[in-house]
């Protein structure tokens, strides 16, 4: 099992199984897919044009509703795009209007690069620049975001009382590997974070 990663001189380096390289690159490609399946254009419902015959279906055909991008229905995906008002759905609406396709758009490139950093290890190291670690940072926060709602954790006490409740179960349980994952990446992501900070 990897030790975390490290700052060697310029480069911030860890080494892993081939099992760990898969479960990030695996992570990673889901969630990029999440992000993109949210956000793809919905089918026609026009069956006789094949198209959109309406503003209202161009509209959800692009993903907004009257003039709005909607609410993810995926909590997961709502979890990665969250609203930046609360307590007002009409600022909340207007927010999603003018951020949504940007943060997406730039979450998909980061999820991308980490991708690509984590799949050009050579026998196990990962080896990454100050940019690509950054990336990848960011790209583990965003598995653990998803992989947290799955799991309905939103405290370090819902973390610890699934983890009670899971100590009995089998090896195969889902949400035991779940579990695991998302303790595996938080603990990566904290030594990553500590391989970036400065001398």
């Amino acid at each position: 099992m990897t030790h975390g990663f490290s700052c060697d001189g310029e480069r911030i380096v860890a080494r892993f199984e081939d099992a760990e390289l898969e479960l990030m690159s695996s992570l990673l490609r889901q969630t990029a897919d999440l992000l993109e399946d949210a956000f793809a254009p919905q089918e026609p419902t026009s069956a006789e044009t094949g198209s959109p015959d309406t503003f209202e279906e161009m509209m959800r055909a692009a993903g907004f509703v009257a003039g709005v991008p909607e609410v993810p229905a995926d909590p997961a995906v709502a979890r990665l795009l969250p609203d930046g008002h609360h307590d007002d759905p009409l600022a909340a609406a207007e927010f999603r209007r003018l951020t949504a396709s940007s943060v997406r758009d730039r979450k998909l490139a980061n999820l991308r690069a980490a991708r690509a950093a984590v799949e050009s290890a050579q026998d196990g190291l990962v080896d990454l620049d100050p940019d690509s670690a950054h990336c990848l940072l960011i790209g583990l926060n965003d598995i653990r975001l998803v992989l947290g709602e799955r799991l309905g954790l939103r405290t370090d006490e819902d973390a610890d009382e699934l983890e009670a409740q899971l100590a009995g179960s089998p090896s195969d349980d889902p949400y035991l590997g779940l579990l695991l994952a998302y303790e595996f990446l938080t603990w990566l992501q904290e030594t990553l974070a500590t391989a970036l900070l400065p001398d």
